[in-house]
């Protein structure tokens, strides 16, 4: 009977033993890659009600896109008809930069017209709870939490994450390459 009761004993620490240090093992490599997680953008979840998983990420940070396209092509498309900006997003992107200032990485999604004069973008991250897997945050089913849309030139106007004098990442249109500067415009939406 002792024996019984200590190969039991035996069998439940070696169990937690090992789920403790699968997830422990996780979170340091995302740690130590240095992704942006949702308190580094500030993304606060208590307004958001709906979360959507979008894609993974491997062992080196490459994301790969599961989610169907058409339906971030139709988020995007809601905000830009929101924002007045009459186009048709022809490229849909899961892609991974870094936060201008700093060797941060982040992800977001990008959504390119057919000439590249409008980019509109979210931020993504990675899910608190599933390995490897990246999420965006939605205020309903029919908005993103937050975007970015950057539109005037073909070249240039991007959007992407800078860090500021408050250390805090928030989004700008990078430089026309061609043109006049000015002629990149810049609209963010937030969460309220």
């Amino acid at each position: 009977m002792k024996k019984i009761k200590l190969y039991s004993l035996f069998t439940v620490v070696v169990c937690m033993s090992l789920l403790m240090s699968c997830s422990t093992g996780e979170e340091a490599t995302d740690n130590k890659k240095g992704y942006i997680t949702e308190n580094t953008l500030n993304l606060a979840q208590k307004n958001s009600t709906i979360e959507k998983v979008v894609g993974t990420y491997d062992v080196n940070g490459n994301p790969t896109m599961t989610m169907d396209t058409l339906e971030i092509r139709t988020l995007f498309q809601n905000q830009l008809k929101h924002d007045g900006v009459t186009t048709t997003l022809n490229k849909i992107q899961l892609r991974r930069g870094i936060v201008g200032g700093t060797s941060k990485e982040y992800y977001y999604l990008l959504g390119v017209n057919n000439d590249s004069s409008v980019k509109i973008a979210t931020g993504v991250i990675p899910s608190p709870t599933l390995v490897r897997t990246l999420i965006v945050l939605l205020r309903s089913p029919d908005f993103l939490n937050s975007t970015c849309t950057c539109n005037g030139c073909r070249r240039g106007c991007t959007p992407s994450y800078f860090e500021n004098s408050n250390i805090e990442f928030e989004w700008e249109c990078t430089e026309c390459q061609v043109g006049d500067i000015n002629d990149c415009r810049k609209t963010v939406t937030a969460t309220p």
